[in-house]
């Protein structure tokens, strides 16, 4: 991935140093990708771990609405914004349109407290949202 600065499986597959031919390599990562899960307690773990302890970095709750294909996704996403980049801890597929609600919300900050004990929290939260306001 950083050869090739991609995470397009048809990019990794010609970069795979073996005897293999590319569309073989290709059938391997998308086996790989299939069985491979991500545990993102791990994820925000690590994340917070590199990060400062005290601001200036700021929790974010965003909710993000796309189209691919036919399928329509819409994540809500907690994240924390460190020197211009938004990097997502803990993420959630809605099962349908328009902004999270209220219990949704609540749950993925939950996803946080149960992550990172409470001497880990900063000692004042900036919080950037734009998921919408509704309960």
């Amino acid at each position: 991935m950083l050869q090739v600065r991609s995470v397009n499986l048809a990019r990794l597959a010609p970069v795979f140093s073996n005897r293999a031919k590319t569309n073989s390599n290709y059938i391997r990562l998308q086996h790989f990708m299939r069985a491979f899960t991500i545990d993102q307690a791990d994820i925000a773990r690590t994340v917070g771990d590199l990060l400062p302890k005290e601001p200036p970095w700021v929790l974010t709750l965003n909710h993000t609405n796309w189209k691919l294909g036919r399928a329509e996704i819409n994540l809500l996403v907690l994240g924390v914004a460190y020197r211009g980049l938004a990097i997502p801890l803990f993420w959630k597929a809605l099962p349908k349109a328009g902004n999270s609600n209220m219990h949704e919300r609540i749950a993925l900050m939950d996803r946080y407290f149960d992550t990172f004990p409470s001497n880990q929290w900063p000692s004042s939260w900036p919080i950037a949202s734009s998921s919408g306001a509704n309960g």
